[in-house]
C-alpha cells in the first residue's frame, strides 16, 4: 500500500501561482516587478482613473486613516467611491476594466466603507461629524441613490466628535458599524461599535443600548484602535487592532463579541486577547487585518524584533489560541530586508492565504509604498508557495486586496502634482495539477 501511494504522488504534483493578468484595463503602465528572484521592467495593462482630488486629502480622509472603500457588486464589478464638495462619485469597473461613473448628490459627506449596494461614511454636522448610511440601486449601467440617512451620534454619546469607520456588515434587520472614535476632551482614540436599524435608530437590544465603546484594553490610558473585523455564521464578531499598554507600547489586539454585543468571556481573557513581543522585541505589535476560514482566524500585522526592525507577521488562531500547525508554533514571520507589515489578507476557495506585505525603511509605518509591495501566497501550514514584488515609481497607497474567483485585484492610489491616479492591477491566482 505504501508503494502504491508513492507512485500515485509521483505521477501528479500540484503547484500554485500568482501571475499578472494583462487582459484587464486599457492603460499601459511600466512597472518594475520581481518574480522568483528575477527582476525586470515590463508594460502591463491596468485600469487608470484620474482624480483631481481624492478622499485622502479631504476633511474626511488623511494618510493615516486606513479607510479606503472598495467593493464588488453582484455582477463582480468593482465599485470605488470618491467624495466631492456636494456629491459622491461611484466608479464601476467591469471585469474587462471598462469604467462607468455615477454621481449622487449628498453634500459635505464621504464614504468610508462600501458593501454594495450599501455604504457608510461621515457627514459634517455643525461642530462634529455624524454617520452616513445609504443604499444604491442599479439603473442600467449607472447607479442612483435608493436612500440615505444621516445619524447624529452626538445624541447618544456625550462629547462625541467623529468616527473613522473601518467596516460594517448588513444583517437581515440591522447594520453593524465599527470604527475608531474621538471624544472631545480626550487625547486618545476609542473603539466604537454601533448597531443600527434600517431607520437609522440604535438597535437598543444590542448590548442593552445599541452601541459599545472600548478603551484602555491593554491597561494604558492611550490609543485603542480597530483595523478590521469579521463576523462568523453565528453572528459573533471578531476585530483586530492595537491597544497601548501602561508602558506606552502597542500590543496586538484581538477581541471577540457574542451576537448580543457582549465580550465573549470564553475567548482569551474575558473576550480580549492581547499579544506582544511576537518577533522578540519590546516595540510595536499591531494587527492590520483578519479573515475567517472555517473555524480558524487568520490575522496579520507587524511586530518589532530585538533590533527594532518591524517584521511582517501572520498568525493562525483557533479557540483563542495559536494553532501550532501553522508556521512556528502558530506564527509566521515573513523575512524582509528592512521593516515590513502585513496590510491586507485574503483567503481563496481552496484555502490559500494571500497577503499584501508593505516594506518601508523608517520605524514609523505609513501606507505610502516607497519600497516594494510584496504579494505572497501560502498554504494553511504557513509555507510560502509563491511571491511577487512590485516596485512603484510614485508615492502609492494600497487601497485594498480583493479576490473574485481566480482573480486577485490590487487597487492603489498614486499621487502627483496634478492630483491622484487610481490604478487597479489584476493577477491570476490558483492551483494547477500538472502531469509528470
Amino acid at each position: 500500500m505504501l508503494i502504491l501511494i508513492v507512485c500515485i504522488c509521483s505521477i501528479s504534483i500540484s503547484f500554485s501561482y500568482i501571475m499578472i493578468d494583462n487582459t484587464f484595463g486599457s492603460s499601459n503602465y511600466t512597472l518594475k516587478i520581481k518574480y522568483s528572484g528575477f527582476e525586470k521592467k515590463e508594460k502591463i495593462k491596468c485600469v487608470d482613473i484620474f482624480f483631481s482630488s481624492y478622499i485622502l486629502d479631504s476633511g474626511f480622509g488623511y494618510k493615516s486613516s486606513s479607510f479606503f472603500p472598495v467593493s464588488f457588486d453582484k455582477n463582480d464589478n468593482m465599485i470605488v467611491p470618491n467624495a466631492g464638495g456636494d456629491s459622491i462619485s461611484f466608479f464601476r469597473i467591469d471585469s474587462n476594466g471598462n469604467v462607468n461613473q455615477s454621481v449622487v448628490n449628498i453634500d459635505n459627506s464621504a464614504v468610508h466603507e462600501i458593501s454594495y449596494p450599501y455604504f457608510v461614511g461621515s457627514y459634517r454636522n455643525s461642530g462634529s461629524y455624524g454617520i452616513l448610511l445609504g443604499k444604491l440601486r442599479d439603473v442600467g449601467a449607472n447607479f442612483e441613490l435608493d436612500f440615505y440617512k444621516k445619524i447624529d451620534v452626538s445624541k447618544y454619546i456625550d462629547n462625541y466628535y467623529y468616527t473613522t469607520i473601518v467596516g460594517f456588515r448588513k444583517l437581515f434587520d440591522s447594520f453593524f458599524i465599527v470604527g475608531n472614535t474621538v471624544i472631545r476632551g480626550k487625547n486618545d482614540i476609542d473603539i466604537l461599535l454601533l448597531k443600527l436599524g434600517f431607520n437609522g435608530d440604535l438597535y437598543k437590544s444590542y448590548n442593552d443600548k445599541g452601541f459599545l465603546m472600548l478603551d484602555n484594553l491593554a491597561g494604558g490610558r492611550e490609543e485603542d484602535g480597530v483595523s478590521s473585523f469579521q463576523t462568523n455564521k453565528d453572528g459573533n464578531m471578531y476585530f483586530v487592532g492595537s491597544s497601548k499598554s501602561g508602558n506606552h507600547c502597542k500590543d496586538m489586539l484581538l477581541v471577540k463579541l457574542d451576537n448580543k454585543g457582549y465580550l465573549d468571556k470564553s475567548f482569551g481573557n474575558n473576550g480580549i486577547l492581547l499579544i506582544n513581543n511576537v518577533a522578540g522585541g519590546n516595540g510595536v505589535d499591531l494587527l492590520s487585518d483578519i479573515k475567517i476560514k472555517d473555524d480558524y482566524l487568520i490575522v496579520g500585522g507587524i511586530s518589532y524584533d530585538k533590533n527594532s526592525i518591524g517584521r511582517p507577521v501572520i498568525m493562525k488562531i483557533y479557540n483563542g489560541k495559536l494553532d501550532y500547525s501553522f508556521g512556528e508554533y502558530g506564527v509566521k514571520i515573513i523575512p524582509c530586508v528592512n521593516h515590513g507589515q502585513v496590510l491586507k489578507l485574503c483567503i481563496d476557495n481552496m484555502g490559500y492565504i494571500y497577503s499584501c506585505v508593505f516594506n518601508f525603511s523608517s520605524s514609523n509605518p505609513e501606507y505610502e509604498l516607497d519600497k516594494p509591495l510584496r504579494i505572497l501566497q501560502m498554504d494553511q501550514c504557513g509555507r510560502i508557495i509563491d511571491e511577487v514584488e512590485i516596485f512603484f515609481d510614485k508615492p502609492t497607497f494600497l487601497l485594498s486586496m480583493l479576490i473574485k474567483g481566480k482573480k486577485l485585484y490590487i487597487p492603489v492610489i498614486q499621487s502627483n502634482k496634478k492630483g491622484y491616479s487610481l490604478k487597479v492591477l489584476r493577477f491570476y491566482i490558483g492551483d494547477n495539477d500538472v502531469d509528470h
